[in-house]
C-alpha cells in the first residue's frame, strides 16, 4: 500500500520566518523613547494634517503613550507620534545640511549687502535645441511653379 510522503512544514516555515526577520532587521530601527512633557505631532484621523500634542506619560501597553490634545487624552502607539525638534536641538538631516551649503547668505543689491536673506544660486537657462539636419539649398525643378517661401 502506498503512503503519501508529506514534508514537515514546521522547519520550512521557521526557515522562511527567520529569513524574513533578517531582511527586516537590516533596515529597521528603534524609535527614541518619549518622556512626559515632550511635544510631538500626531495625525488627525485619516487626514493629512498633523497636530501638535503633549506627551503625558508612557502607557502600560507596549510602545504606547498617553497624549493630551486640547484637554482630551488619547493613547497612541509610538509609530503614530513624530517628535518635534525644539530650537535647541541640532539638525542632523543630511539633506538639509547639503542644501545649506549651496545657499549664500549675503546678496549684493544696489550698492549694499543684505545679510540674512538666503538665496539659492540660479542655474543657467537651457539653450534651445536646433536640428542638426543638413538641408538642400535648392528644390528640384518640378517644384518651380510653387511658392515654397
Amino acid at each position: 500500500m502506498l503512503r503519501p510522503q508529506v514534508p514537515a512544514a514546521l522547519p520550512l516555515l521557521q526557515q522562511r520566518q527567520s529569513h524574513q526577520k533578517e531582511v527586516y532587521d537590516k533596515r529597521a530601527k528603534d524609535l527614541k523613547p518619549l518622556v512626559g512633557g515632550d511635544k510631538v505631532l500626531v495625525r488627525a484621523g485619516d487626514q493629512q494634517v498633523w497636530n501638535e500634542v503633549t506627551v503625558l506619560a508612557r502607557s502600560s501597553q507596549p510602545q504606547s503613550y498617553i497624549v493630551d490634545s486640547e484637554g482630551s487624552k488619547f493613547r497612541r502607539n509610538r509609530t503614530q507620534l513624530k517628535s518635534v525638534l525644539s530650537s535647541s536641538d541640532p539638525v542632523v538631516d543630511a539633506d538639509i545640511q547639503e542644501d545649506q551649503s549651496q545657499v549664500t547668505t549675503a546678496v549684493a543689491t544696489e550698492g549694499h549687502v543684505d545679510v540674512g536673506k538666503p538665496t539659492i544660486p540660479r542655474t543657467p537657462e537651457p539653450t534651445p535645441r536646433r536640428s542638426a539636419r543638413a538641408t538642400r539649398g535648392t528644390l528640384p525643378s518640378r517644384y518651380d511653379q510653387f511658392d515654397m517661401n
